[in-house]
């Protein structure tokens, strides 16, 4: 099988799992799985010049856009990000070593990687469709 089509087929394998509740995603942040995002570099030192010690890392990507999940049967991290600077996803699959993570962010998957989020993001509580649900009520 080649990489394209095997990226393609766990994108939709990702995508089919997520809306069949399969996989319970959680949002990557500082309250959930900050370490994560810190041992994969997507955090930065946010420098404090007027008081060192209060330095610290924060992330450089969308907290509200970017969610993770864990597979511990084969001991690797998931995670789908978007990136604050250029608005991108990227999805990379994290061996829990840390080693030999891949990353898959290539144009020609966007497409696929979009729907993935949208799935992902109504596993989570919405305004908008509490608000629909409460005028159909």
């Amino acid at each position: 099988m080649s990489n394209e089509k095997l990226t393609i087929d766990f994108i939709n394998s990702l995508l089919h799992k997520t809306l069949s509740n399969k996989i319970h995603w959680g949002y990557l942040d500082e309250e959930s799985e900050y370490q994560l995002a810190y041992n994969l570099d997507l955090t930065e030192l946010a420098f404090n010049a007027f008081d060192i010690e209060s330095s610290k890392e924060s992330p450089i990507f969308d907290i509200d856009n970017s969610f993770y999940f864990t597979s511990k049967e084969q001991n690797m991290n998931v995670v789908l990000y978007t990136d604050l600077e250029d608005g991108y996803l990227h999805l990379i699959v994290v061996p829990f070593t840390y080693r030999n993570k891949l990353t898959i962010d290539s144009p020609q998957y966007i497409s696929a990687l979009t729907q993935l989020l949208n799935a992902i993001k109504k596993q989570f509580p919405n305004p908008y469709d509490f608000m629909d649900e409460f005028i159909k009520e």
